[in-house]
């Protein structure tokens, strides 16, 4: 009967946020860092590559 009384309260964000404060979800948190971890990794290899790239094309270029 409670949980039909907690349905229909009002809402109130101060209590609410602390509640969720108190219930991580440790596995969401690990795959969220996972796919953050596989973001990052991508973006380093962009700029490792394109870093390359124009390095090649500006000696390319002094060269020629």
């Amino acid at each position: 009967m409670s949980s039909v009384f907690d349905k229909n309260s009002k809402l109130n964000f101060a209590t609410t946020e602390k509640k969720e404060t108190k219930q991580i979800d440790f596995f969401n948190l690990k795959e969220q860092r996972a796919q953050e971890e596989k973001k990052e990794k991508f973006s380093n290899f962009c700029f490792v590559f394109l870093a390359t790239v124009f390095i090649v094309v500006f000696v390319a270029v002094i060269y020629a």
